[in-house]
């Protein structure tokens, strides 16, 4: 069984996603690589192809709505009929993300007893302005009390095996596609991964763990993690203590 690496992308141009599709390509990941499309410019899906991309078209059923509230439509269709399929599932984002080594190989070995992983950005919800108002859009005044103290997990880095990611990706596009508001899925995200059964199976690495640096909160000093290092000889953002490149480098 294979892996997939699956991601979404609307209005965009190759020279947004350049530095995605490349550093995926160059880690040497051997799974599928698939990118849902809507509104691309031919730039990106001929350099995307020349990569080995699989490309699949969507039209957003309301095109009045936030990207981030509706750009798992796509994915559930997609994943209903094909998880099975897959051994690993990693969801990410595209613009401000790229990898610097092979996800499965790091999944192989440190996934495991865990099913589901999620990258943490080091502050907590109440304490991130941002997050705490999307939070607060999503969930009721009670469940909000104890949410609140969870740490802040970013919606464009998941990874787990391909039943349990379906199943978290599928309760959140429920919950999403219940709502004529626009909400963001990383509000979504944060508080169904607290929930059974994906609170039992998920952990958060941590930044010595090397998966993914979530760098927004982390540079600008406000993370309660150790902050990553940045090799300047060679470009690589480095895991604390280790020195290994980290898989994932997002909010770059």
């Amino acid at each position: 069984m294979g892996d997939l690496i699956i991601t979404a992308a609307r209005g965009l141009d190759w020279p947004d996603l350049s530095a995605y599709a490349n550093s995926l390509s160059r880690t040497g990941f051997q799974g599928t690589k698939l990118i849902f499309v809507e509104s691309v410019t031919q730039s990106l899906r001929e350099n995307f192809t020349r990569l080995g991309f699989v490309l699949e078209d969507f039209v957003t059923r309301d095109a009045s709505r936030l990207f981030y509230t509706t750009r798992l439509e796509a994915v559930i269709s997609y994943l209903k009929h094909n998880y099975k399929s897959f051994r690993y599932i990693i969801w990410t984002d595209s613009r401000d993300l790229v990898f610097q080594t092979d996800p499965s190989a790091w999944l192989e070995k440190n996934l495991a007893p865990h099913r589901l992983l999620a990258a943490g950005e080091g502050v907590l919800i109440k304490n991130q302005p941002l997050n705490d108002m999307w939070v607060k859009q999503v969930v009721n005044a009670e469940t909000y009390t104890w949410l609140k103290d969870c740490e802040v997990c970013c919606g464009g880095t998941l990874a787990g095996d391909a039943e349990m990611m379906y199943s978290l990706l599928l309760k959140m596009h429920e919950i999403l596609s219940g709502t004529t508001e626009n909400i963001y899925d990383q509000a979504v995200l944060n508080y169904v991964l607290r929930t059974s059964p994906f609170k039992d199976v998920m952990r958060i690495p941590r930044m010595k763990d090397g998966f993914a640096a979530t760098c927004e909160v982390m540079f600008r000093g406000e993370s309660m993690d150790a902050k990553a290092t940045l090799n300047l000889s060679n470009g690589l953002v480095c895991a604390p203590e280790t020195g290994v490149p980290f898989v994932v480098v997002h909010q770059y």
